[in-house]
């Protein structure tokens, strides 16, 4: 029922699939619902029915869905912009890089 932010999730949006995953842990961090993939809530079997057939009856979501999580994991989520985002704490946190 809990996760922090899952590679397996990133891996995927990286790869520009559509996502439909539960809103547990840290998902929301990667995952905004309707616009970068489909969140549902933990143990609502129907809302993840529905989601899934969405995506897999909708070939125009599931493409608007996989690009714009592909654009966030590149964005975000990348190597660089991880250790990016890593430098610039340290340098607010006042330790010399």
């Amino acid at each position: 029922r809990s996760e922090g932010l899952s590679m397996a999730l990133l891996e995927q949006m990286m790869a520009g699939l559509a996502i439909v995953a539960t809103d547990v842990g840290d998902t929301s961090r990667a995952i905004e619902h309707e616009r970068t993939g489909l969140l549902v809530p933990p143990g609502d079997d129907a809302a993840l029915g529905d989601a899934l057939a969405r995506v897999v009856g909708d070939v125009g979501l599931r493409r608007r869905l996989g690009a714009a999580a592909r654009e966030r994991a590149l964005g975000e989520f990348s190597l660089d912009a991880m250790a990016t985002q890593a430098i610039d704490a340290y340098q607010k946190a006042g330790a010399i890089l």
